[in-house]
């Protein structure tokens, strides 16, 4: 509806759009006008004539109004309608305030699929029109207004209150009939346009004044007793006449109320559509002969209409059980139906056919509008139960379960967007709503559960991915693992391609890919330490024969290399390269020192007693490697185990630095040297198992020394343990720590009794 204009300034565009013909709306001085309400107030009910011509111009003030773009007028009203000074002329005046309640439009409340237009203006016309012929304060219909929920729309109910034929019985039927149509409820049952309501105040005083000029005209009084001299002698000399014809007359006359009885009776069947509502009965009245009386034929006409009634009476029943069905009668609109349906029953009782079927009709309508608006609440309840289950499903599921809700839910839409669903339809829309409601939560606990799966599948392939890039280094060191490593990378990928549809496989495979990678990384370990285990025979070859006296930048060449291969920040080829690099440099320096020996040697006239002669044994031996002759067989392949070294006898010289004193003196036997290295291979490899389950990291031990094996029982020794954590380079090992144990080897091999290696 359209806002009207709230200032003066506001109003000069509309002045000025009208042109001259807005004179008529412009106030008169003060004095010479009054407005609608106080003439009411002080006049009371105005004659029908007096409303007739009102509603005319008021009417077509209106229509001007709708012409030029204000519609609805909105504030048709009592207080807004002038009286000029003359006393015969009104005026609408503009559209400040909209009107009091009882002349708003239902539609204007709330729109209900509707919108207001010029008929709600016909609506509070027409009230206007009924009050000025009841009285001041005299409305049609009680209008209450009632304020539902906070942020609801109030319901506002407009029940029968006064009849316009009790208050005004003076006024034409054909008046009441026009103002009872353009206060209809139902939009569409009032008159279309203002213009179209003046006509038909028109029609009623054109009747009016065709009814005044065709009474005869007053007499002179000069003339008024010649004439009642001839009606005299006229009555005198006719008497004879009349009474021989008085029997015709009153036998004709009696005829013709007769057949006046059937045709209203036959009139009132047509207003209630008796050939359409009661066809049998209808045929029957119009079929029957000419010999029934007329009392008996309006008999048949009075059935069939009251036929017609009931069947009309069962359609409205049958739109209340719909409304009952559907749980309607909470609705504002059920209650306005009752009352219309009442109201009808009551006008149809009173003789008042018309009315009564007008009533009916709208009580049809309001209780189809409860059904209406029970089953668009009803519609949007269900969609609001549906609607986040649908919208979280959409977000978080994927593939077939997505596709079975997606149906499901379109299934339910299907049963909603129906023309006009029954309560069979919305009952089974709310079961299908809860069936699916517990099938999307099934689909997301499986969604989750798979989701669950996926995480730890991406987290081993992250852990495969990690090791395959150790590996990858390590190979490039050492090319004897490269089937192994091609084999974990084809499990690797394998395991990426599994992640989506089967995570439990993708973690088995990324596994099987981390084991080939940390086989290959212990291969290469196995390597480097056999070329440690060179470097170091070179390197210790070196010490025992004091190198670093004869040719000092040799040996310290040597030092330097083999520290750079110690470093354990550096990656597999780096110390490959380092260690070969140390092996060779103390091999050079033992030449050179050699070399400088025997050149001492020939220019000495006189033998020197060795070193080796003059010392005694060392009080400690430290572990060497053993030579391939001396091995059984290869140890199985133990990740990051650095292989410990044999026993073997050395060379008589003083203590070296670092050792214990007490030790043997001789070569240690080689199967105490070898079960000794057994000891030490499995206690490693033990370390290494608990810490590829913890954290994934790796052991190495080395730097074994024999201490004290006098007693076989009894034998002490100490070792060095590094840990190393995975990087993309290699493995970075931290600072080691050495161990001390005590070892019983009296039974062939050895076993710990005391010490860190229990």
């Amino acid at each position: 509806m359209p806002q009207p204009p709230k200032s003066q300034k506001d109003l000069e565009p509309l002045r000025e759009h009208f042109g001259a013909d807005w004179s008529s709306s412009e106030a008169p001085a003060e004095g010479d006008e009054q407005s609608l309400r106080r003439v009411l107030v002080e006049q009371g009910a105005l004659p029908w004539e007096e409303v007739v011509r009102l509603g005319v111009q008021v009417a077509s003030q209106l229509d001007s109004f709708h012409q030029r773009g204000v519609c609805p007028h909105g504030a048709v009203c009592p207080e807004s309608i002038v009286q000029l000074a003359t006393g015969s002329s009104y005026v609408l005046g503009l559209p400040l305030v909209g009107p009091p309640l009882p002349y708003r439009a239902p539609e204007t409340h709330k729109a209900r699929g509707r919108n207001a237009d010029a008929r709600s203006d016909v609506f509070s016309l027409g009230v206007v029109l009924f009050e000025a012929l009841a009285g001041n304060r005299v409305y049609p219909f009680r209008v209450t207004e009632t304020r539902g929920e906070v942020g609801g729309s109030p319901e506002v109910s407009y029940l029968p209150d006064n009849e316009l034929a009790s208050l005004a019985p003076a006024v034409p039927p054909e008046l009441r009939r026009i103002i009872e149509r353009a206060t209809r409820l139902a939009p569409e049952n009032r008159f279309d346009s203002a213009i179209a309501l003046a006509d038909a105040l028109r029609s009623v005083g054109d009747h009016a004044a065709a009814a005044l000029s065709a009474r005869p005209p007053a007499r002179r009084a000069g003339e008024k007793g010649k004439s009642r001299r001839i009606a005299a002698a006229v009555a005198i000399s006719g008497l004879a006449l009349i009474v021989a014809a008085s029997t015709t007359v009153i036998l004709r006359s009696r005829s013709s109320q007769s057949a006046l009885v059937v045709q209203r009776a036959r009139d009132t069947a047509l207003e209630v559509s008796a050939p359409t509502l009661a066809p049998d009965l209808w045929k029957t009245a119009e079929s029957a002969s000419a010999s029934l009386q007329p009392n008996e034929k309006s008999e048949l006409y009075r059935r069939a209409a009251e036929a017609a009634w009931q069947r009309r009476m069962e359609q409205v029943a049958n739109a209340a059980q719909r409304a009952i069905a559907f749980d309607a009668t909470g609705e504002a609109a059920f209650a306005r139906a009752s009352d219309a349906k009442a109201r009808a029953e009551h006008l149809w009782q009173s003789g008042r056919v018309t009315d009564a079927m007008k009533s009916l009709a709208e009580a049809e309508e309001f209780y189809l509008a409860a059904v209406h608006n029970r089953r668009e609440r009803w519609i949007e309840a269900i969609r609001a139960q549906l609607r986040p289950d649908v919208e979280r499903s959409g977000r978080e599921l994927h593939g077939e379960d997505a596709l079975k809700i997606r149906a499901a839910a379109n299934e339910i839409e299907a049963l909603l967007e129906k023309n006009e669903p029954t309560v069979h339809d919305l009952r089974l829309a709310e079961a299908k709503v809860a069936d699916l409601r517990q099938d999307i939560t099934r689909a997301l606990e499986r969604a989750g559960e798979l989701a669950a799966a996926r995480q730890r599948g991406s987290e081993a392939i992250q852990r495969a991915t990690l090791a395959m890039r150790s590996a990858e280094r390590a190979v490039q060191a050492f090319a004897t693992s490269e089937g192994t490593f091609a084999r974990g990378k084809e499990f690797l990928d394998a395991a990426q391609q599994a992640l989506s549809n089967d995570p439990s496989q993708a973690v088995t495979l990324a596994e099987a890919a981390l084991q080939r990678f940390r086989q290959v990384e212990a291969a290469a370990e196995r390597e480097l330490a056999q070329l440690r285990q060179a470097a170091a025979r070179a390197r210790s070859e070196a010490r025992n024969l004091e190198v670093e006296n004869d040719a000092p930048d040799a040996y310290s060449a040597a030092e330097d290399a083999w520290q750079q291969a110690e470093s354990r920040e550096r990656d597999w080829l780096q110390r490959k390269n380092a260690y070969r690099t140390a092996k060779a440099e103390f091999e050079r320096a033992t030449a050179e020192a050699k070399e400088a020996r025997e050149r001492a040697a020939q220019s000495s006239a006189r033998r020197v007693p060795t070193r080796v002669e003059q010392l005694e044994p060392p009080e400690a031996a430290r572990v060497l490697v053993p030579p391939a002759a001396n091995r059984q067989s290869p140890p199985p392949p133990v990740a990051a185990v650095a292989p410990a070294p044999t026993l073997a006898p050395l060379p008589a010289r003083p203590p070296a630095r670092g050792s214990v004193e007490s030790a043997p003196q001789g070569p240690m036997p080689a199967e105490l040297a070898n079960a000794i290295q057994v000891w030490l291979r499995d206690t490693c490899e033990g370390l290494n198992r608990s810490a590829a389950r913890g954290s994934g990291t790796r052991v190495r031990c080395e730097d074994l020394v024999v201490h004290d094996r006098r007693d076989r029982a009894q034998v002490r020794i100490t070792y060095s343990v590094a840990y190393g954590t995975v990087v993309p380079e290699g493995i970075r090992w931290d600072t080691p720590a050495t161990r001390a144990a005590t070892l019983d080897c009296s039974r062939g091999s050895c076993r710990c009794v005391a010490g860190e290696g229990c």
